[in-house]
């Protein structure tokens, strides 16, 4: 049985914080779970925990989503689309899917960090009318 992590709650409680001590211990990586955070430059407002030093590092994987790395620790789905693009649930659960099995496959756990409830029910629970056109 694969196991995930979640840790939510509002912006700027520290949620990142306790995610990446986790992860040290745990031998896991972050996979954030934020409808602002994924675009790029919106950092201010969002409570984007990036330490002035850090770069956006591709990742080998075909999906081509990159990662921070924040202590020696992956953070994944930062940073990922422009602010013009109009992320939706359904792109945020493909990647999100996609790194979580990445993540497995590599024998680590993965823990889910952010406070957008509908992001982490995604992963938890799917969606149903994922690939139902909009009206």
């Amino acid at each position: 049985m694969y196991k995930l992590l979640i840790i939510c709650g509002p912006t700027a409680t520290g949620k990142t914080r306790l995610g990446i001590e986790l992860a040290k211990k745990f031998n896991g990586e972050i996979v954030s779970a934020d409808s602002k955070q994924v675009y790029r430059g919106m950092d201010v407002g969002t409570g984007k925990d990036l330490p002035v030093s850090s770069k956006l590092q591709l990742s080998a994987q075909s999906f081509q989503l990159g990662y921070y790395e924040i202590k020696r620790v992956k953070v994944w789905l930062l940073d990922i689309v422009e602010p013009d693009y109009k992320f939706n649930v359904a792109d945020y659960k493909k990647c999100a899917d996609a790194i979580v099995e990445d993540i497995w496959k590599r024998k680590k756990l993965p823990i889910v960090v952010g406070g957008t409830g509908f992001y982490i029910k995604a992963i938890v629970d799917g969606i149903e009318t994922m690939g139902v056109l909009p009206d």
